[in-house]
């Protein structure tokens, strides 16, 4: 046995042919990452392999690691989910814009009321949010929380293919999902798992790149519209019009940068199978 394999054998266990471990799975088109240390196994006396475990002296414990078709599989299960929640955040832009807007109303409300205390008495607390206002924050927790689970089980599953397909990549599946998460270093964390699921020098990191930039400009805008909707200002609509501009390019560049990166994924593992691609 070889570096290429032992010459379209199903998947299973084998040597290793690099001698780092004993046993080395083999996924059925290569080798992967999975490697295990048994006892010296007892050859079996057929020529070659048998089986999934081609030696009768080792049986692993517990079911076989998923291979990169498995995972891309997967991968290919949640891009429409990908696809549907970059589009989806246009939603979640738009409804926090109707947000700032009813809290600043609401705030400036709370404002007059703290600077004429006095005039009402002591006991004057008309502080109550209107129903409106409490529908639209709850409308808004919502979606926010099915947009980002989509997208997350999506990023996912495409940092795990991308992880068997052995792509240089700056940070771990699961930290690239977390980064989303930790203050500060979620201003690029996510970008970099995202960016990573592509092979270096492919097109479609621009691409990702400028999803990217929109987010970042998305929460920008955001931030000043909700300062200027406080100030009851009419510049907060301008900036309202930003960032929903702002919002449409990250919903189009997001779900272009699911398709590329599910396509790039399909050549890798199946380039033997054009229409491969699902969805």
């Amino acid at each position: 046995m070889n570096d290429s394999g032992p010459g379209g054998a199903p998947p299973g266990w084998y040597p290793d042919p690099w001698g780092a471990a004993a046993w080395r799975w083999w996924d059925g088109s290569g080798w992967t990452a999975y490697a295990s240390s048994p006892p010296a196994p007892t050859p079996s006396t057929g020529q070659g392999p048998a089986g999934a475990y081609p030696y009768s002296g080792y049986s692993p414990v517990g079911p076989p690691p998923p291979s990169v078709h498995d995972r891309f599989a997967a991968e290919q299960r949640a891009v429409p989910w990908g696809k549907l929640a970059s589009s989806g955040y246009l939603l979640i832009v738009g409804l926090g814009l109707l947000t700032a807007w009813q809290e600043g109303s609401w705030l400036r409300h709370v404002f007059h009321i703290v600077r004429t205390q006095t005039t009402f008495g002591p006991g004057y607390t008309d502080f109550h949010q209107s129903a409106a206002l409490t529908a639209t924050i709850w409308v808004t927790i919502a979606a926010e929380a099915a947009v980002y689970v989509a997208l997350l089980i999506w990023q996912f599953r495409a940092a795990k293919t991308a992880q068997l397909l052995r792509l240089p990549a700056a940070l771990s599946p699961g930290l690239g999902v977390g980064g989303w998460f930790i203050p500060v270093v979620n201003l690029w964390f996510p970008y970099q798992a995202i960016r990573d699921c592509l092979p270096p020098g492919d097109d479609g990191r621009r691409v990702v790149f400028r999803m990217w930039m929109s987010f970042i400009a998305v929460l920008a805008s955001d931030i000043i519209t909700t300062v200027l909707a406080l100030a009851g200002t009419a510049a907060a609509f301008a900036f309202a019009a930003t960032t929903l501009v702002a919002g449409v390019s990250f919903a189009v560049h997001g779900a272009r940068s699911v398709r590329l990166i599910a396509e790039s994924h399909r050549r890798l593992v199946r380039p033997d199978r054009p229409d491969a691609l699902g969805g």
